[in-house]
């Protein structure tokens, strides 16, 4: 006959250690896990195993589970940790402090946001982030471009003037590209300057062109002087 002591059992359990606190956080690159147990008896007795799959990880240790100066209550303890993502084993370091465990491991999927240490992560967090956004700082303001205007002839105009191009042919290709490519309130604009300047004003200003009759403006040094007929 099998007899199954109650009293024992129950005192068996009650043995049980309990798991220890884990406190954790993250950067764009790694993850760094710390376990608070106290006492373990130094780097020797501390080893940490990441499964094939990079998301088991086991993480054995030596710690007094009595008097902290009794030998015979050091015991041995194991845990298992099936983390919410996979990291990269290779990176694993471990260190031994008097009050804690601290773990360091590469994340396999740098920037990802882990929005859990364990288990299955379906927050929303679990998304790419920026470095800036993983450290706590505000994310730079994104730069309003200005939109986008129509080309300044004028500047054009003065740049081809400025280069010193003579005779009609570079005059008449500037002409014909500036038209070409305007829009119609430019092109109206070249035709009332220079038809009502006498050929010395050329505009693509509509809204200032458009105020009145465009006044001759003769070139510096020349007068200008209206034949009769």
């Amino acid at each position: 006959a099998l007899f199954v002591n109650n009293e024992m059992t129950d005192s068996t359990e009650q043995q049980q250690p309990t798991r220890p606190r884990i406190d954790w956080y993250q950067t764009d690159a790694y993850i760094s896990i710390s376990v608070f147990v106290k006492g373990v008896v130094n780097d020797n007795t501390a080893s940490g195993v990441i499964g094939n799959d990079g998301c088991e990880f086991s993480l054995s240790y030596t710690a007094p589970t009595g008097s902290a100066g009794d030998p015979a209550s050091l015991s041995s303890s194991c845990l298992k940790l099936n983390l919410a993502h996979p990291v990269a084993g290779d990176s694993l370091q471990l260190s031994v402090k008097p009050t804690r465990l601290d773990i360091r491991v590469n994340k396999q999927q740098p920037g990802l946001r882990w929005g859990v240490l364990e288990g299955s992560d379906s927050s929303l967090q679990a998304t790419l982030a920026s470095p800036q956004a993983q450290s706590g700082q505000p994310a730079p303001p994104v730069e309003q471009k200005p939109p986008q205007q129509g080309k300044n002839w004028d500047a054009i105009a003065k740049s081809i003037e400025d280069e010193k191009l003579e005779g009609d042919a570079a005059l008449n290709d500037l002409f014909q590209k500036i038209y070409s490519d305007g829009t119609d309130e430019q092109r109206k604009a070249m035709v009332k300057s220079f038809t009502e300047s006498g050929g010395t004003v050329l505009s693509t200003n509509w809204q200032d062109v458009n105020k009145g009759k465009v006044e001759v403006k003769p070139p510096d040094g020349m007068e200008y002087k209206k034949w009769d007929s």
